[in-house]
């Protein structure tokens, strides 16, 4: 999809060949239209916006902050530039996700209201951040999940997990899918009354 709108919307736009305001608003042309794409609704519209807004403002202050980053160590190679952006990156895409998510525009703003209006620090120490939905031992696996993932990520950059699988023998690779296969098996939720429909199956 994001092929389809780099070559039949960003680019017959003019892409980023007529200057940079061009290149802004044909950005957020982009990702507005790609809203619109998954459904005519104010919530799909504005987590369209969401997006191009936020990659606008990046492309925006790049040339701005990189001498400042530059003068104190805060390169785009470093772990702490990573972990910055990334955590920025994380918010604006889970902010977007609540209109992308809800039924209407009027959940929506409630929603993302209520998660500034009520958030408290002192929440994250307390079992309080459990009523987000989790129950404790849900929220453990949640977290063992993200920090495996993690760690995944790292390996996968340093070394190519498929290459690292590939030089191994066969008996090692094949307990590695078994390994994936019973974790999504016990970990997994199947037929549950309560449980959610993967939100792209509308689409």
């Amino acid at each position: 999809m994001s092929t389809w709108f780099r070559d039949y919307v960003y680019i017959p736009l003019g892409g980023s060949r007529k200057g940079k305001y061009r290149t802004y608003a044909n950005l957020f042309i982009v990702f507005v239209v790609s809203g619109l794409w998954h459904g005519a609704a104010w919530t799909f519209v504005i987590w369209g916006a969401i997006h191009g807004l936020g990659l606008m403002v990046e492309k925006a202050v790049y040339n701005i902050k990189r001498p400042w980053f530059t003068k104190i160590g805060f390169h785009k190679q470093t772990f702490s530039n990573q972990l910055f952006f990334g955590g920025i990156t994380f918010v604006l895409v889970c902010l977007a996700w609540v209109f992308f998510r809800a039924n209407s525009l009027g959940d929506a703003i409630m929603v993302a209201g209520g998660i500034f209006k009520d958030f408290q620090v002192s929440h994250i120490f307390t079992d309080s951040i459990y009523l987000i939905g989790f129950q404790p031992n849900e929220f453990k696996v949640v977290c063992f999940s993200i920090l495996a993932l993690l760690v995944a990520e790292v390996i996968h950059q340093r070394y190519n997990l498929l290459k690292l699988l590939n030089r191994n023998g066969i008996v090692l690779r094949w307990a590695f899918y078994f390994v994936i296969v019973f974790t999504i098996i016990i970990f997994g939720v199947y037929g549950d009354e309560h449980a959610q429909e993967f939100i792209y199956f509308q689409f």
